[in-house]
Order: structure tokens, then C-alpha cells, then sequence
């Protein structure tokens, strides 16, 4: 085993040449001395000490934020006073809850009317039908009591029935229209009204002024099924990584964390992280990020990743020795993380190695 030390080395040439000339000028001898100084030359070499700690490779997913069940609510009718709208953001919902209407009163004074009227005519309609019945079996205990006989009798139903027909028929015809008129009117109390259609959370609630009339193109509430609005992503392949039920934290472009709950939809072929706790101020697409861990070892011999070469199927690494000259020593490696190698053998914990 070749132990590694991290140390500077340098390594310098020192020529010093005197060179003496005697010239003969003008009768006197003059001496040049040429000196060389010292030049120190270095070679500087980043290093990275192998350590003991965790190895994992990871990949990066990306996830999309999705409701699997929403609906936004809006008025049928154009034009009306706001009567009020009875939710907030946040509020819990069941199928069927009134959660706002407008101010339909004209609208509910015809229909209250109507219902008043039908059931009028409906007990007329219904004394009118009792009187006939009575009338033409009348007829028929006259028959039996000899007052009259069949030929007789068959005149009288026929007056009977000629007596009471305009008038069940008008009041028939009657009930028609006033039930017309209630469908009619009931809709229009009914269009003014929002209902909730799915169970769920309020996400939006649109503010309204005193004076503010309904629009009907205009998105009123918005609920969210807070049970399927979750993160998602296709990963059918790395669904083997994962467990359901995996507490999970993942992370937004702009650095928002959200912790999550994992599962896996075998029917849409789906990685599913759900929120922990909504927030209905995510839109529909944002995008996140999740590192599912492909592999990992826990407390090995590990170097980073940078420091590892490999030809063919041998890896080396570089140290430098006593002299400073970078030389290669073969490893065996394990698990290649992202940041980190395993190794194990070929060094020891606390050597050095060049990076570059």
C-alpha cells in the first residue's frame, strides 16, 4: 500500500557562470562578470483526500403538478345581482353544498306562486274527477233501482260526461301551464344558484362589490379534490426504487420545498408524490424536481468521482510521491455515485489524491 502525502516540492537549477575577459583598450583591462540567480520552478497539484462516508447514485426526475379531480364554478345567468357567495378559500365541501347564489327573488316569488296555484287546481282537478265519478255510478244504482234502464242510463253518462269534461280538461290544461311556468321559474332560481359538484377544498373564491352583477363566462369558485392533487410523473422503470408510503421531500425550480407522501399508479404508469399539506396557490403544470436513489453504500472507503480514471476495465488514481512527480496507482472500485467512488482497495483512508 503506498502511502500518500500532501506536500509541495521544488525543484530548482542554479547555474552560475563567471566569465572573465581581459581586453586590451586604451592600455587598461577591464573584467565582466555574468551572473545567472537562481530560478525556482514548482509544480502545484490539487488534491482530495479519500475518506470514509456514503456513496449514492441518484436521478434526477422531473414532476408535474397535476389535479386529478377539479372543477371551477360559475353563473348560468347574465346580468344579476350578487346575493352572496357563502365559502372561503380553505373551506371543506360535500357534493351538493350551496356555495353561492344570486338574487333571483322576482324569480322565486313566480315560482312560489305557481307552486300555490298547481296545488289549487290540483284539488279542483281532483273534486271535479270525485263529482263525475259519483254522477255515473249514480246511473247505475238508478239502473238497478228500475228508475231507469240501460238505454237510459248510457244518455245520462253521456250528459254526465259532456257536463264534466270541458271543465277537468280546462283545469288540466291550467295545471300544464303553471307547472310550465314553475320548471320555468324553478330553473332560473336554480341556474342562479352554485352548487359544489365534487367533495373537496375551496382553492379560489372570486370577490364581489355590492354592486357587481354576475357574469356568466366569470369562474366564481374553483374546488380541488385535495385528495388527488399531487405531483407526477411517467417512471414506470423506477418504480422498483420507490416504496408506497415513502415519506418523500421534493423541490421546486425556485427552491420551495414540499414534503410529500409516495405512490405508485400502476394504472396510468404514474410516480405519484402527494402533498402532505395542499397549497392551492400551485397551478396546474408547475414543475419540480425529485433524486430517486438508484444505489448507495453507507460508511465506505470513497474518493470523488474526479480523482478516478479508467482504461478499458482498470481504474487509477494519481498520488505524488517523495519527489513530487504525479504517479499512477491501480484501484478497485465499487458503487460510481455522482459525486463520490467507492474503493475498495488500492488505498487507504486519509491519502491524497490529484485532482488535477
Amino acid at each position: 500500500m503506498v502511502k500518500m502525502k500532501r506536500k509541495r516540492i521544488l525543484s530548482a537549477m542554479t547555474c552560475v557562470l563567471i566569465m572573465s575577459t581581459v581586453l586590451a583598450a586604451c592600455g587598461k583591462e577591464e573584467s565582466h562578470e555574468i551572473v545567472v540567480d537562481e530560478e525556482k520552478a514548482q509544480t502545484d497539484y490539487m488534491l482530495a483526500e479519500a475518506t470514509v462516508g456514503d456513496v449514492s447514485l441518484t436521478k434526477k426526475v422531473t414532476l408535474k403538478y397535476a389535479q386529478k379531480d377539479s372543477e371551477s364554478l360559475n353563473f348560468k345567468l347574465e346580468g344579476y345581482q350578487i346575493k352572496g357567495v357563502y365559502v372561503e378559500k380553505g373551506d371543506k365541501v360535500k357534493a351538493g353544498d350551496l356555495l353561492a347564489e344570486l338574487e333571483m327573488e322576482a324569480a322565486g316569488e313566480e315560482y312560489n306562486n305557481c307552486v300555490t296555484l298547481i296545488e289549487l287546481y290540483e284539488t279542483d282537478l281532483k273534486f271535479l274527477k270525485e263529482q263525475r265519478d259519483l254522477a255515473l255510478d249514480q246511473s247505475k244504482r238508478m239502473v238497478g233501482s228500475g228508475e231507469i234502464d240501460e238505454a237510459g242510463a248510457k244518455e245520462r253518462n253521456l250528459k254526465i260526461e259532456e257536463e264534466y269534461a270541458p271543465k277537468i280538461k280546462e283545469c288540466e290544461d291550467y295545471l300544464a301551464y303553471q307547472n310550465l311556468r314553475k320548471d320555468y321559474y324553478g330553473q332560473q332560481v336554480e341556474e342562479g344558484r352554485i352548487y359544489a359538484g365534487i367533495d373537496g377544498t375551496v382553492a379560489f373564491v372570486r370577490s364581489f362589490s355590492s354592486t357587481a352583477r354576475s357574469v356568466k363566462t366569470q369562474n366564481v369558485v374553483t374546488l380541488f379534490d385535495s385528495a388527488k392533487c399531487s405531483f407526477v410523473c411517467s417512471g414506470e422503470d423506477y418504480a422498483q426504487y420507490m416504496k408506497d408510503g415513502q415519506k418523500t421531500t421534493i423541490e421546486l425550480l425556485n427552491g420551495t420545498r414540499y414534503e410529500t407522501t409516495y405512490r405508485y399508479s400502476p394504472e396510468d404508469k404514474e410516480l405519484v408524490f402527494e402533498l402532505v399539506e395542499p397549497d392551492y396557490s400551485l397551478s396546474i403544470g408547475t414543475k419540480a424536481y425529485y433524486y430517486i436513489v438508484l444505489d448507495e453504500r453507507k460508511n465506505v472507503l470513497r474518493v470523488p468521482k474526479k480523482a478516478v480514471h479508467h482504461a478499458g476495465e482498470d481504474y487509477y488514481v494519481y498520488y505524488t510521491d517523495e519527489n513530487n512527480i504525479r504517479t499512477v496507482q491501480y484501484v478497485e472500485v465499487g458503487l460510481e455515485g455522482n459525486d463520490y467512488v467507492e474503493i475498495l482497495s488500492g488505498i487507504s483512508e486519509g491519502d491524497y489524491l490529484v485532482l488535477k
